[in-house]
């Protein structure tokens, strides 16, 4: 990655990374009418084991690599500008290496989308296959039942102990869904109806957004104190990322010994 990405490529052949799961570059033929409009971090579409893939320019060479004997051409030009500045080249070529990742996947992961004129061409010349659309997401909605205090005073009526949990609910709240009563009390419908019976409560049948947690709140959890042997090694990543050092660490332990919490 010599060449500056505002520098054309004059070479004949220049290596492309592709979005294939290999950590190397594959050398391509550059046409006539491409010397020199090629960039590093250029976009283009070439043919790969009987295949069309989008790939990206990475430098330019003047031969081929031992043992070739001959290099498929580019076969087009996809963006007017490269879409990787030499800089951010860098950056993601440096990335791929310590990721241990094939360049290409790391490239194409990172960049823009295609525009829709390029997208055309490409569908038109064979390098992408339409495919129709999966069915939209819809809002899943059920019948349930919505049940709202009247206001009267539970005081005056003669309560059994799971009417009177029950109406302890709507001691800040007027309407509560069914769902956020089950679990309250035993078959909540029954003490629904006997409490309606009583003039102290009213329901009616709504329609409503599935919510797996039937709208309770979340309770996070509380982090665990570390053991002492936990929080020798967060002492030592915590030093070691204050100093930007970028030093690798093993945490070290048997199945249940608490590594995750470390990094958590």
């Amino acid at each position: 990655m010599s060449a500056s990405a505002s520098e054309s490529i004059e070479s004949h052949y220049v290596e492309v990374a592709l979005p294939v799961p290999l950590r190397k570059l594959f050398t391509y033929d550059v046409p006539s009418q491409l010397r020199g409009t090629l960039k590093p971090g250029s976009r283009v579409a070439v043919s790969f084991s009987r295949r069309k893939l989008a790939g990206f320019v990475v430098s330019g060479r003047d031969d081929l690599p031992e043992g070739v004997s001959r290099a498929l051409p580019v076969a087009g030009l996809l963006d007017s500008e490269p879409v990787f500045t030499d800089e951010l080249l860098r950056f993601l070529d440096q990335a791929a290496k310590y990721y241990m990742h094939p360049l290409g996947e790391v490239l194409r992961a990172a960049a823009p989308a295609l525009p829709s004129g390029a997208m055309r061409r490409l569908r038109k010349d064979g390098f992408l296959e339409a495919t129709e659309n999966l069915p939209g997401q819809r809002v899943a909605h059920h019948r349930t039942w919505k049940v709202t205090a009247t206001g009267k005073d539970p005081s005056t009526v003669r309560l059994g102990a799971r009417q009177k949990k029950l109406m302890d609910r709507f001691s800040d709240r007027d309407s509560i869904l069914l769902e956020e009563l089950r679990g309250e009390v035993a078959d909540p419908r029954a003490v629904i109806r006997s409490l309606t019976e009583k003039g102290l409560l009213e329901f009616e049948e709504v329609e409503a957004i599935r919510d797996p947690f039937f709208r309770a709140p979340v309770k996070r959890d509380e982090p665990p104190a570390p053991t002492a042997a936990q929080q020798i090694a967060i002492d030592r990543m915590v030093k070691a990322l204050a100093n930007r050092s970028g030093q690798a660490f093993l945490v070290h332990g048997v199945t249940g010994s608490g590594k995750t919490e470390v990094y958590l």
